[in-house]
Order: structure tokens, then sequence, then C-alpha cells
């Protein structure tokens, strides 16, 4: 790897891990959010996904394909619509959301209610249920099964549970408003998301039902749509970075719109899971030891997914609370659930790394992060910066639920000191490499790490006497999660560069050991 490989990845890489910090978005007061708690009822959500197209831009064409090629979460129900393309000529000014609302109530709208009604049977019998049975009976978990068997209507009540998904008919918006070409061939998207909400309120409901026998009444009624979250400082999300990959023959096996299709999709995924509570899945701890829960596949699931775990807790006024108590991740051991309900599905395993006791019994949700962290150091005789990301959730996009938990890779620029230099003589390098977290006693860390180490030019006096340095990294990490998001460490590190920087700029008897212990923190995203 040379260096101007090495520091080309780095900027792609911090480009990327920018991301989302940038995340900085709006809440509006919808039913949804004003409820954004874990004791909200979880039922199955549907969705509808659209994408705005502007002007004729085909790297913005081939992105949208791509993304549309990644599929829908197995967590969604789909609501179809007539098309799935909003064409805008506008290519830069973010979108008017009131606009944006009234255009979907006009033109979306009632296509998304008549996938929940489809079919108009007669004036007695009014519009086939047959669509929100079915949703009911697939939505209905375990324990939902198991609560209906002690009831006389059993089966009838889980499908008239379908009626309360309609209130989780949601919509998600791709606007990819610009896609530049870097000097390297690299493509770097301007990108917001857009969440909406069909509004069935019981006075929307109440006037639907009012016109049960009437074969027109979708298209006569008014169904108002809400937005419920939406990106609202687009310029910083600058930073969805695609890059083509090629064999040593030449071969192209990636391009720039599928790995930008890609970043586009799994951040959606993430921020609309932070955001918006019916997105977050929920069920009981079903046993500890190990951990597990009838969350699943049905459920979007995957390895690494993060869940907070809650304790309901009541007051002496009667008002119930929910405490977080621990973090969890799902293993690479995850329920193939993707069928109704019996009572008797498999189970998800979890892992602890965070928090207290976990309890059989307390409350599992999800609350998905972006597997990002960002952080500092210091040693006797460095300091430096370093970025990590979680490389079992991209794995798992490939080669299913088997990677390896806590598998990372990294990116770090350190400085060693301890030494007399001059002016010109340039210490900084930049490190990139592997690690493997490993987790125990519910928020303890130890992670060893391997990698590789490169400096630029070493000048003395304002000559070049050496081009490049190289070298190794490697070291452990022992640490402890003080939240979900904080970790502090002590590091054992040894780096070959040191010595090497050391010699090339001795001019004393005092050496750069490449040895060294120090401290630490990361804040994860």
């Amino acid at each position: 790897m040379t260096k101007n490989i090495l520091f080309r990845l780095a900027t792609i890489v911090l480009l990327f891990l920018s991301l989302p910090c940038a995340l900085l978005a709006q809440n509006t007061e919808t039913a949804t959010v004003r409820e954004n708690n874990p004791m909200r009822n979880y039922l199955r959500p549907s969705i509808s996904v659209f994408y705005i197209q502007r002007g004729n831009d085909y790297k913005i064409e081939q992105t949208i394909e791509q993304i549309k090629a990644l599929g829908i979460s197995r967590k969604f129900d789909i609501n179809q619509t007539s098309s799935d393309v909003i064409n805008i000529d506008d290519m830069e000014s973010r979108l008017d959301t009131t606009q944006l609302k009234k255009f979907l109530e006009e033109n979306f709208a009632r296509e998304i209610v008549s996938n929940w009604f489809p079919r108009f049977i007669s004036k007695k019998d009014g519009y086939s249920m047959d669509v929100i049975a079915e949703r009911g009976m697939f939505s209905a978990t375990d324990a939902d099964v198991i609560t209906s068997r002690s009831s006389v209507r059993q089966e009838a009540m889980l499908k008239d549970a379908g009626l309360n998904l309609i209130d989780r008919s949601y919509i998600l918006i791709y606007d990819i408003k610009s896609i530049e070409t870097t000097k390297e061939g690299n493509w770097v998207a301007n990108s917001d998301i857009y969440i909406y909400k069909l509004d069935w309120s019981d006075e929307v409901s109440e006037t639907f039902y009012q016109q049960w026998g009437n074969p027109n009444a979708i298209s006569e009624i008014h169904f108002p749509i809400e937005l419920v979250a939406a990106v609202t400082n687009a310029k910083q999300l600058k930073g969805l970075v695609g890059t083509e990959m090629r064999t040593n023959t030449g071969v192209v096996t990636r391009t720039q719109a599928q790995d930008l299709a890609q970043q586009i999709y799994d951040n959606a995924d993430v921020y609309a899971g932070q955001r918006v509570e019916d997105f977050k899945a929920k069920a009981p701890v079903y046993s500890i030891n190990p951990i597990t829960s009838k969350l699943g596949e049905k459920e979007g699931v995957k390895p690494e997914r993060r869940y907070f775990v809650y304790q309901l807790e009541a007051d002496e006024q009667g008002d119930v609370t929910a405490k977080r108590k621990g973090v969890v991740r799902a293993s690479n051991k995850i329920a193939k659930n993707d069928t109704i309900a019996t009572g008797d599905s498999e189970l998800t395993r979890f892992y602890q790394t965070q928090g207290g006791k976990i309890r059989e019994g307390m409350l599992m949700q999800e609350n998905p992060d972006f597997g990002i962290s960002i952080g500092g150091y210091v040693t006797y005789n460095e300091v430096g910066a370093y970025a990590e990301y979680n490389m079992s959730k991209l794995l798992s996009k490939y080669i299913g639920n088997i990677p390896i938990l806590g598998a990372k890779v990294f990116i770090r620029g350190g400085y060693p000191f301890g030494q007399k230099q001059d002016a010109d003589q340039q210490r900084l390098y930049l490190g990139i490499g592997a690690m493997k977290e490993f987790n125990f006693m519910r928020f303890l860390t130890v992670t060893p790490y391997l990698g590789y180490a490169d400096a630029p030019e070493v000048k003395q006096n304002g000559v070049v006497v050496q081009k490049e340095l190289t070298g190794f990294i490697a070291g452990a990490k022992a640490g402890a999660n003080l939240s979900p998001s904080v970790n502090v460490f002590v590091m054992a590190d040894f780096n070959s560069l040191k010595s090497t920087i050391s010699k090339c700029y001795a001019d004393s008897d005092t050496n750069i050991s490449p040895f060294s212990l120090g401290v630490g923190f990361h804040i994860a995203f």
C-alpha cells in the first residue's frame, strides 16, 4: 500500500464517518412522535417508498435504481403505489415539506388506503377486510397468540388487531439532490431523507366508516398525511461516498452507484429506526443465560443490531415509566420467524454490552446505531485520534448471519513525542487496521488490534532525506462502556514506526520508544 493510496482511503473513510454527526433532524407533532416511548404498543408498520428524481442526472438515476434493487426491509408490509418516483426540475434546493405533504395527499394517500381496502364487496358488506385480517395475523407475536388462546374470540382477536395497523402506514422518501465526482473518480452525494405518515385519526376513520357502503368512498374522502421527521441540514450530508471496486484484471465488481446506494439505504434505516417509535421492534426478554427474545427476521433483526432493555415501573400515582436497564446486541443466531406466529417460534440470541442485570420479562426495544465510533487517546509518548467501523454489520449483508461479532476496522492519526525536533520535521503518521472486540461482565471490553502505519516524507534542514516511513501497529484496549455511546479504556501499544522516526531524527541520546501505555475514550453513533 503506497502513501497516496493510504491517504486517499483515509479521506474516503473520514468523509463517510462524518455522516452520523450531521444527522440533525426535525420532529413534528404527530401522534407517533408525541407517544415516542417504549410503552407504545408495537405493531408491524407498513411503508411506501418514493424517490425524488431531479432532472436527468444519470448518476442520480443509477443510484436510485440500485437503492430499489436492495428491496425493502422484512419488518415492513408494503403499500404499493402507481409510481415510486417524484419528478422535480430544481436540482439543488431543499424540498418544501408542506408542498410535498400536499402532493402526497393529492396523489398517493388514497392509493395507500386502497392497499388496506382493495375490494368493494357490496353496499351491505362494504369493503373487503381480507388484507387487514392477513396483516393482523402476520403482525401478531407469539405473546399475542398465547394471549388470544385464552380469549373466546381467539383468531378473530388477532385479525381485528389489523385495524390498528392502518395507523402505522408510513412513507419514506429519498432525495438525492446532487452527486459530485471527485478527482479520484469517487461519487459524493448530497442526500436528504423524509418520513411521512398517514394520519389515520379517530375522526378520519369515523368519516370513512360512515361511508362503508359507498363504493366511491376512498376516492371521495380526503386522507391527511403528516410529516414525522426530516433531515434539516442537507449540506452536512455530503459524506456518502461511492467508490468503484475492480479486480486485479480490471473487472468491475462493484460500481459507485451500488456502493453509494448501500450507504444511503443503510443510513436511512438507522436514522428512521432511531427517530420513529413505530419502527422500533420490541418484545419481552424471553430468557437470560443466554439473553433471548422472540424478535427475529420478521422484525428485521440483523447481527450486531442494537437494542435497549427497559424495566417498566409504576410510581405511587400509578403512572408507569420505562427505565433503561441495559443494552444488548443481536448475535448471529437469529430466529427465522418470517411466518404467522404460532406461539412456539424460534428465539434470537443477544449479548449484553452495557448496563446492569437483565431479567426475564423486561422489555427489549430496537435502537439501532451506525456502528461507528470516534475518539482520542494519549500515552506517555504519543497523542492521537481515531475512528472505528463495525464490519460485522457490513459483512452480514453479504454472507448472512455468520460474521465474526465485534469485528471492526480502524483508522487513526498519531503524533509521537519525547524527542527534540526541528521546525521542518514531520512526525504525524496515519494508521489503518483491524480489531476484534470481546464483551464480558455486562459492560467490560477487551479489544486486540493489528494495523499498518505510514508517515509522510522526512525532512532535515529543508531537504528530503527519506520519502516515506512505514511500520506496523499491534496492541490491545481494555475498556468499560459507561453508557450506550461512551467507552473509556486503557491501552498497551507497540508501533514500530516510532522507532524508525526516532532513528531518522535522532540528534541526541533520547529515542522514542515503540512501546507505550495510555488511556483514551470513544463515542459511538
